[in-house]
C-alpha cells in the first residue's frame, strides 16, 4: 500500500473532534475503484486500485489518508450478495497516530492508493474472502477538509470478483500457506514473532514452485520483508544474514557487489594488466581508465603512492576497493569518474622542545 508524496504541512488535531457530514464535497471529489483482475484463487490477495480525483474547478485542501504501517484508513466493504456489505478489518496493524498532514489536491489532480485484501484477524479462517464464489467490493474514502473542519465518507463504485478453488497443481502451496501466520505474511510482508521461520519457508515455496498461482503474492511479501529488514542496516549487512541471503536467492536478486558505488555497474568490468613494480599509482589509474571507460583519478596529496603488485586481473570495483585504506576514499566527479582523495589530514609530528632553564 503506498501513497505518493505531495507538499504538505502538519497540524495536530485529535481525529475524534472531527464530525461526520455525509454528502458534503461529493460534487468536488470522485472515488473510483478497480482491480487488475476479476478472478483470483482462494488464499490469493485481492488487489484494489483506488483513485481519488478532484473534479471541481478549485484546489482542495484535505487531510492525508494513510494506508501503510497502519490499519488502512480507506474503508473496504465486502459482500456475498451485492446488497449487504461488511467492513473488512485486516487486524495486522493497530491505529497509528501520524499527526494531521494537510495536502493540496489541485483541480483535475488525482491520488492513487493500492490495497490488498486477504488476511482478516476476526475470521476463523483468517481469510477475508472465506470460500470460493462471487464477491462484491467497494470502498469509502474519508475526506476530511480543514476549512471548515468536516469529514465526509465518499463511496466508490462496486467491483465484482470471483474466487476459485485452488487447482491441483497449487494444492501443496495452498496447504502450506493456509496457516494464519503465512496468510498474515502474504498480506503485508511482516514476520510473526511466534513463527520466525515463515519467511524462510515462503522462500522455499518460491524456489520449489516457481509456476504456482501464488508465486506473485509470495514474491511480493518476500520483497517487502527483505526491504524492511535491510533498510535500517544496509545491503552489505544483509549479505551476512543467512535468512536474507536465502530470500535473495529465491527472488533471483543479484548479489550486491563488494566495493564502492554498487549501483554503477560499469565498475563490474574485469581488467587485466601487467605493470613494472613500484609504478606510480597515477599511471596505473590512467591505463585502467582507458581500458574500462571509467575515469579514475588521484588527488595531488596521494601522488606519492606506487603500485607494488606486478599484475592486475580483477574488476574495476575490486581494484578501487583495494586502494582504499585508513587515509583514502573515493568520491564521484561530475563527468562520471571517481577520484581517490585523502580522508583526513596527516598528523604533524611535534618536535620536543628543550625545557627552559631558570634565570634565562
Amino acid at each position: 500500500m503506498c501513497v505518493g508524496r505531495f507538499p504538505s504541512f502538519v497540524l495536530w488535531i485529535p481525529v475524534w473532534l472531527v464530525a461526520s457530514f455525509p454528502g458534503a464535497a461529493t460534487d468536488r471529489v470522485r472515488v473510483t475503484l478497480d482491480t487488475p483482475r476479476t478472478e483470483y484463487v482462494l488464499g490469493e490477495p485481492i488487489l484494489l486500485n483506488v483513485a481519488v480525483k478532484n473534479v471541481g474547478r478549485e484546489a482542495l485542501k484535505a487531510w492525508k489518508v494513510h494506508t501503510d504501517y497502519t490499519e488502512p484508513e480507506i474503508i473496504v466493504l465486502i459482500s456475498k450478495d451485492a446488497r449487504s456489505f461488511d467492513r473488512y478489518v485486516m487486524g495486522v496493524f493497530g491505529a497509528v497516530n501520524f499527526g494531521v498532514i494537510v495536502e493540496v489536491l489541485k483541480a483535475g489532480e488525482s491520488r492513487e492508493y493500492s490495497l490488498r485484501v486477504l488476511y482478516a484477524e476476526r475470521h476463523r479462517t483468517r481469510l477475508a474472502l472465506k470460500e470460493p464464489g462471487r464477491y462484491w467490493i467497494k470502498v469509502r474514502y474519508p475526506l476530511i477538509t480543514p476549512e471548515p473542519l468536516r469529514r465526509t465518507e465518499l463511496e466508490s463504485n462496486t467491483v465484482e470478483v470471483r474466487v476459485n478453488q485452488p487447482k491441483p497443481a497449487d494444492a501443496e502451496v495452498w496447504q502450506a500457506i493456509r496457516a494464519p501466520e503465512f496468510l498474515r505474511f502474504i498480506q503485508c510482508g511482516v514476520g510473526h514473532p511466534k513463527r520466525p521461520d515463515v519467511p524462510r519457508k515462503v522462500a522455499e515455496l518460491v524456489r520449489k514452485h516457481p509456476k504456482s498461482t501464488y508465486d506473485a503474492a509470495l514474491r511480493w511479501a518476500l520483497n517487502r520483508y527483505y526491504e524492511r529488514a535491510v533498510y535500517p542496516k544496509g545491503r552489505q549487512w544483509a549479505q551476512q544474514q543467512p535468512e536474507l541471503e536465502e530470500i535473495r536467492e529465491a527472488l533471483g536478486m543479484p548479489k550486491e557487489p563488494e566495493g564502492p558505488f554498487p549501483d554503477d555497474r560499469r565498475l563490474d568490468v574485469t581488467v587485466t594488466f601487467r605493470f613494472p613494480e613500484f609504478t606510480p599509482l597515477e599511471d596505473v589509474f590512467d591505463v585502467i581508465s582507458v581500458a574500462s571507460g571509467v575515469p579514475l583519478r588521484l588527488a595531488p596529496e596521494l601522488r606519492i603512492r606506487r603500485m607494488r603488485t606486478a599484475q592486475i586481473t580483477e574488476s574495476v570495483r575490486k581494484f578501487m576497493r583495494l586502494q582504499v585504506d585508513i587515509d583514502g576514499s573515493w568520491v564521484p566527479e561530475p563527468d562520471g569518474g571517481y577520484r581517490l582523495v585523502p580522508t583526513k589530514a596527516p598528523e604533524r609530528t611535534k618536535v620536543p622542545q628543550p625545557p627552559k632553564q631558570e634565570g634565562r
